[in-house]
């Protein structure tokens, strides 16, 4: 299931519309779901999750940077009774790829995240050390509960989805992954967006203190 990009999207740079209507055509089980006026990485992952109808589900980045052997990790716990599962950047068996001319910025945006993630586990008492690694797994039961609760349509799905876990006492686990970082793009940009960050945030920690997530 690939939640794809709004039409107004189609004529920029990003060619993920692109190549997910050439697998639509090869793959059979693929299915391309156009996310219509829905903006932001929560809106799309909802909406494609909304329309999957596997007992497992799982999702990554676009562009494919973890090895998807956390796949067949997932698979294996969640059949073992987990209900979700996560990526996590920072266990000591995590490994990463990347060019060394990208290291300043690597290093640069490492730190922003460990400053990042000590704040939302002091707000939001999440038991992690990565919330935002872009691989995650979920149970059929875990993904029915969770996705309906979603406030936040951009990058802070990850925190509710930790908070819908915890609170719901639902089995969570986490894996070292192998990251191949290719470049230092990002379109996370939480230093340039911080008025946003801060306004969700509190959005966040309301509804949280409002028992939206028990």
């Amino acid at each position: 299931m690939i939640p794809g990009s709004s039409s107004d999207d189609r004529a920029g740079t990003d060619k993920s519309f692109s190549v997910a209507s050439q697998l639509e055509r090869r793959f059979r089980d693929v299915h391309l779901v156009d996310r219509g006026s829905a903006r932001g990485k929560g809106a799309a992952l909802k909406l494609g999750f909304e329309q999957a109808r596997g007992s497992i589900l799982c999702f990554t980045d676009a562009d494919l940077p973890y090895d998807l052997a956390f796949v067949d990790q997932a698979v294996t716990a969640i059949e073992g009774g987990a209900d979700f599962i996560t990526g996590n950047r920072r266990l000591a068996g995590s490994r990463f790829r990347f060019d060394v001319a990208i290291w300043p910025m690597l290093l640069r945006r490492h730190r922003a995240g460990l400053g990042f993630n000590r704040l939302v586990r002091a707000l939001f008492a999440i038991p992690t050390t990565d919330s935002q690694a872009g691989i995650k797994a979920l149970s059929r039961r875990f993904a029915d509960h969770a996705f309906p609760r979603l406030l936040c349509p951009g990058f802070f799905f990850d925190l509710e989805l930790f908070m819908i876990a915890a609170r719901g006492k639902f089995r969570w686990e986490e894996r070292a992954v192998n990251l191949t970082q290719r470049s230092g793009e990002s379109e996370v940009r939480v230093l340039r967006e911080s008025i946003e960050v801060f306004v969700w945030l509190v959005r966040l920690k309301w509804a949280e203190m409002k028992g939206h997530y028990g």
